[in-house]
């Protein structure tokens, strides 16, 4: 009988150790549960901030992707051939030229930025400097940073 007394006491303690150790348990699972809601309204509260930051990102991307200025596959055979006519003239005279086609169109063409984009940069560098009018070339400079060319 004592035996028996003694080895349901170490069970009662043992039992009120593991309860101790599992109400710890909960007690932490309880604070890291306090501490991941709170991450997550911080998280919901910085994407609520970020947010108009993406639409913006976005609008911005599809802005710039509206006003990419487009060479299909089948006008560089075209542009290649114009670029080295251009080419072969006077710079002075090469600009004129492109500055009134340019001009002549209102700069809503780009045909001129395709153009000089077929020309080598030498080439292309005299003529936009031979062309006099800076507005005009930093337009035109501008629109070369724009351009893409089609796949195939």
């Amino acid at each position: 009988m004592q035996g028996l007394i003694k080895e349901l006491r170490i069970n009662i303690e043992a039992y009120h150790a593991k309860q101790a150790k599992l109400e710890k348990r909960q007690e932490r699972l309880e604070m890291a549960e306090a501490a991941i809601r709170m991450q997550a309204n911080e998280m919901a509260e910085l994407r609520g901030q970020l947010q108009p930051l993406l639409d913006a990102i976005q609008r911005d991307k599809a802005e710039r992707e509206n006003t990419r200025i487009r060479i299909k596959t089948d006008e560089r055979i075209n542009l290649n051939r114009l670029a080295k006519i251009y080419t072969g003239m006077k710079p002075k005279q090469a600009g004129k030229m492109l500055a009134a086609l340019y001009a002549q169109s209102g700069g809503r063409e780009d045909d001129v930025v395709k153009i000089l984009r077929y020309m080598k940069e030498k080439s292309a560098g005299k003529i936009l400097a031979a062309m006099g009018d800076v507005a005009l070339v930093a337009e035109l400079t501008e629109k070369l940073k724009r351009i893409q060319e089609d796949e195939g």
